[in-house]
This record gives structure tokens, C-alpha cells and sequence, in this order.
């Protein structure tokens, strides 16, 4: 297994850009065998075997997906451009701006938040809890302000689509068998072409195609982008 792991991490490090982006994402000690981050879950190693229509007492793929959650659940935070996965009092450093926004979100609560030495009341700004910012009407400055906080989705409530997404594409780094996937909610493939050397891939959501040009992701997600480029940032 640990071999299998290293040879994923070296597919995604050989893939140009997306090389890059996820190089980092992807660390293997000298014997290839990854680090199991528990906290990184975006949902619960009970959940994604649901979702993938293993048996709750069937343990034989549970080492595998330990290992798999917590990588995908980095590459999906890499792709989207954003924390995903809940953390508890995250800490981040940044300029103070009219619109403070935090890689973690959506925003659960904010425990600590100051303006250099000087504690910023809650009074004093508003939450967009959505989007991740912390509206606070200041000028642009190069002061720095530092947020305590907790964000991300917890792993009872992960919109379903993301969910299914997450759960699958562990499925696939766990190699666990396609026939026991529960695919209840997915879009259905319309078609495969290439675009610019690239592969789009396009799936029928009921009313109209939307077709998605995979380029830009490692070989593993390229079945989730669909679902991904709905949850990406789109202000950085």
C-alpha cells in the first residue's frame, strides 16, 4: 500500500502545474509511507464507508481510507483555494482591509481578533459567515490584524454533493472496488472530448450540459471537478 501511495504522489508531482500546486500537499517519508492527519477529515471514516456502500463491520479497507481522507481532503482544500474541513481556533495572520478574508470557511466563530496589540470588539465589525470575511470598514493598510477562529464544514452538515464527491474520491485512492460505490446524486456523464490538448469532460444536470476542462487538476480529481468549481474561491 505504502508503495501504491508514493506512486499517486509521484503521478501528481510529474503533472506540470498541477505538479506544483500539489506537490507540497503531498508528503512521503524515505519508505513512502504517508503521515494520517485524523483531524482532517472532512467527513467521518464511518461516513465515507457509507457512502461507499462498505459494511460497517467490514474493517478491510479502513487503513487504506485513514490514509486517503486527510490527503484528499488536502487536495480538495488546494483546489478550491480555501479550508474546507472544520479546525478549531485557526490562526491567521493578515493586512487589515475593509474585508478580511480567512482561507477557512464557512465561518463558525471567532474567539480572538486584534488589531495589533489592541483587542478589535465584536461590535466593531460584522461576520459574512458564507463567504469567509470579516467586515470591518477599515482603510487598506500594511498593519496586521491577527483572527482566532473556528471554520470550515463540520462533518454533519458537508453539502451533499461535496460529500459524495469527498467519499468517492477517497474510495478511489483506498482502491476500493467501483461496484460498491453508492452513487445516489451524481451527475450523469454526457460526454468526453479534448479541448486545447486537455480533456473537458461534460455531464448532464437536468436542464443544460456544463462541460469543465480538467487540466488544471491532478488525474484523481478529475471526475470531481464538476462538484469542485462550485466550492472554489473565486476572489484570490
Amino acid at each position: 500500500r505504502a508503495a501504491g501511495h508514493h506512486a499517486v504522489a509521484q503521478d501528481i508531482a510529474s503533472r506540470g502545474r498541477a505538479g506544483q500546486i500539489f506537490r507540497s500537499m503531498v508528503s512521503a517519508s524515505g519508505d513512502g509511507v504517508m503521515a494520517i492527519e485524523t483531524d482532517k477529515f472532512l467527513l467521518t471514516l464511518e461516513d465515507i464507508k457509507s457512502r461507499l456502500g462498505i459494511e460497517v463491520g467490514d474493517t478491510s479497507f479502513d487503513d487504506a481510507l485513514n490514509l486517503a481522507a486527510p490527503q484528499v481532503t488536502e487536495w480538495f482544500e488546494t483546489y478550491c483555494l480555501r479550508g474546507l474541513a472544520e479546525q478549531v481556533d485557526d490562526v491567521e495572520v493578515l493586512y487589515a482591509a475593509p474585508r478580511i478574508g480567512l482561507f477557512r470557511y464557512p465561518i463558525i466563530s471567532i474567539t480572538a481578533f486584534s488589531y495589533g496589540s489592541t483587542e478589535v470588539y465584536p461590535a466593531s465589525y460584522t461576520v459574512d459567515a458564507k463567504a469567509g470575511q470579516i467586515i470591518t470598514g477599515w482603510s487598506n493598510t500594511r498593519d496586521m490584524v491577527s483572527v482566532t477562529y473556528t471554520g470550515g464544514y463540520p462533518q454533519d452538515s458537508v453539502p451533499p454533493d461535496l460529500a459524495q464527491a469527498y467519499a468517492r474520491c477517497c474510495g478511489d485512492v483506498a482502491a476500493v472496488p467501483a461496484s460498491g460505490l453508492n452513487v445516489t446524486g451524481s451527475a450523469p456523464l454526457k460526454s468526453l472530448g479534448l479541448g486545447s490538448g486537455a480533456l473537458v469532460v461534460s455531464f448532464d444536470n437536468g436542464t443544460a450540459a456544463a462541460a469543465y476542462d480538467t487540466s488544471d487538476s491532478p488525474a484523481l480529481l478529475d471526475p470531481y471537478v464538476f462538484t469542485l468549481r462550485r466550492y472554489r474561491n473565486q476572489g484570490v
